[in-house]
């Protein structure tokens, strides 16, 4: 799920099952994964500004 600011979402998973840690990807973009109660597993991505 791409969102405009991650911070709020990092701030939200203090006590979520986080799966996938805090990471920057090859092509900027900044991630985490969490599973939700449901078991899925949601990603929140800000993607790196464009010039």
């Amino acid at each position: 799920m791409e969102v405009e600011k991650l911070e709020p979402f990092i701030a939200a998973t203090k006590n979520a099952n986080v799966v996938l840690p805090l990471r920057t990807t090859f092509y900027g973009a900044k991630e985490i994964g969490v599973k939700d109660p449901a078991g899925y597993v949601v990603v929140f991505a800000e993607m790196a500004a464009r010039e």
